[in-house]
């Protein structure tokens, strides 16, 4: 399987959540932590990319970089994660995503060959960060944040796009628990049930 590069945004303002996702707890180590151990034994290097720094982040076993194009949201963190990869392509992912499923993430790179974005479907829409990008999206990226255009999902018509519907989904994660991510305080308690 060619290698790739796993990209975790950790760029959000974490607004509606209060405080930093990143240092959330998970069994004693911040989330982000969690995420980037979840993440490392699959990929051939992983990258934190930040947005501006607001807190520290804590020690990781990852490089960081920094958004070129601050304010812009995850679609500047896919243009810096791909800048900065060593491996054509990334798998990205967001920073308060605990429950990635490594066997999902294999079974979405074994799709890659003939595209350039391998996107899951959960739920009818999108999961721009549970996806896999080609460098080949740098020019479409580019073009989208030059023209301010910030949804990752508007340049989707532009690329060849390998669609995940539920039905391949389930089949490695029945629940679809690898897409539930953290935004309020309510959300991360029904997520700290679901591991412990």
């Amino acid at each position: 399987m060619e290698p790739f590069t796993a990209v975790i945004l950790a760029g959000g303002q974490s607004q509606r959540m209060g405080q930093d996702k990143a240092w959330l707890d998970v069994g004693g180590q911040p989330l982000i932590v969690h995420v980037v151990e979840r993440l490392r034994n699959l990929a051939a290097e992983v990258i934190v990319v930040r947005g501006t720094p607001t807190s520290p982040l804590p020690k990781l076993l990852a490089r960081v970089v920094e958004d070129r194009c601050q304010g812009m949201g995850p679609l500047a963190g896919l243009q810096a994660g791909l800048d900065a990869s060593a491996t054509p392509w990334i798998f990205a992912a967001a920073c308060d995503m605990p429950l990635l499923n490594p066997a999902l993430i294999r079974y979405l790179a074994l799709l890659r060959p003939g595209y350039d974005v391998i996107v899951p479907y959960p739920a009818g829409q999108p999961e721009p960060l549970h996806a896999f990008y080609h460098r080949r999206c740098l020019p479409v990226i580019e073009q989208a944040l030059a023209s301010q255009q910030r949804p990752i999902w508007r340049i989707y018509d532009k690329l060849r796009i390998r669609p995940v519907l539920p039905a391949e989904l389930v089949i490695f994660d029945p629940d679809l628990q690898s897409f539930v991510n953290i935004n309020t305080p309510i959300e991360w308690e029904k997520v700290r049930r679901l591991i412990s």
